[in-house]
């Protein structure tokens, strides 16, 4: 059922991302998706910025934030598992960022990242 629902999905994201980068031609664009290696968009970007976090502490964000059942939230981890691997694989310049901290503190990381790039 995913890879039907991402037959349907994906085309749309990608023309949604044409799109915007024809909008603005000559500018640096900076995509926040989740699974971009499943997209033909991910063809288009000359870097890809992968923020993780320890598996405990995404435990721990996704039970405060989503109220999930720990079963759901291993399930969903299961699921994303090797997804590092998956960008890798692509021979795409990748940078990692690990998000061990509060939202400020990835901002700044992030920031860096940007300047130096």
């Amino acid at each position: 059922l995913l890879l039907r629902q991402e037959a349907i999905l994906h085309p749309h994201v990608d023309a949604l991302i044409d799109d915007f980068i024809q909008a603005h031609p000559g500018q640096d664009i900076v995509l926040n998706a989740t699974v971009l290696y499943k997209t033909a968009s991910m063809a288009r970007c000359s870097c890809v910025l992968f923020v993780d976090a320890p598996l405990p502490l995404r435990f721990f964000r996704a039970r405060r934030r989503d109220g999930m059942k720990a079963r759901q939230i291993l399930a969903r981890f299961w699921e994303q598992r090797n997804l590092f691997a998956k960008y890798k694989n692509l021979n795409a310049d990748i940078q990692r960022v690990s998000n061990t901290g509060n939202k400020k503190a990835l901002e700044r990381k992030i920031e860096s990242f940007l300047q130096e790039a």
